[in-house]
């Protein structure tokens, strides 16, 4: 599971309470934001599943 740019993100907060481990990415830094609504992205943070589901 990944989350991309958790800063602040109830999501993240979320899934940290209830222990499920992720991976952040930092969308900026990784030069995904222009990228991501090209793949029905609306908003960041967005969680993905490993199978790249979200």
């Amino acid at each position: 599971m990944a989350a991309y740019d958790p800063q602040g993100c109830w999501k993240c907060t979320a899934l940290r309470l209830a222990d499920i481990p992720f991976k952040v990415v930092d969308a900026h830094a990784a030069g995904l934001v222009d990228e991501l609504p090209t793949h029905g992205a609306r908003e960041l943070p967005l969680v993905t599943t490993s199978t790249g589901e979200g």
